[in-house]
């Protein structure tokens, strides 16, 4: 594609669509969470486990 895509969560509230053009930009996923009190480590370990080998 030759634009970004953002897909957003809120509770069970979830939305996605075409962003801007990725352009010159290396291209790269990046998950990011907001909340209180979360286990970074338990995160990084659940979402390393989804990978294939």
């Amino acid at each position: 594609e030759n634009a970004r895509f953002v897909f957003q969560g809120v509770h069970m509230l979830f939305d996605g669509r075409p962003d801007r053009p990725w352009g010159d930009a290396p291209r790269s996923s990046q998950l990011v969470f907001i909340g209180r009190h979360l286990d970074r480590q338990a995160l990084n370990d659940g979402f390393r486990a989804c990978l294939a080998e």
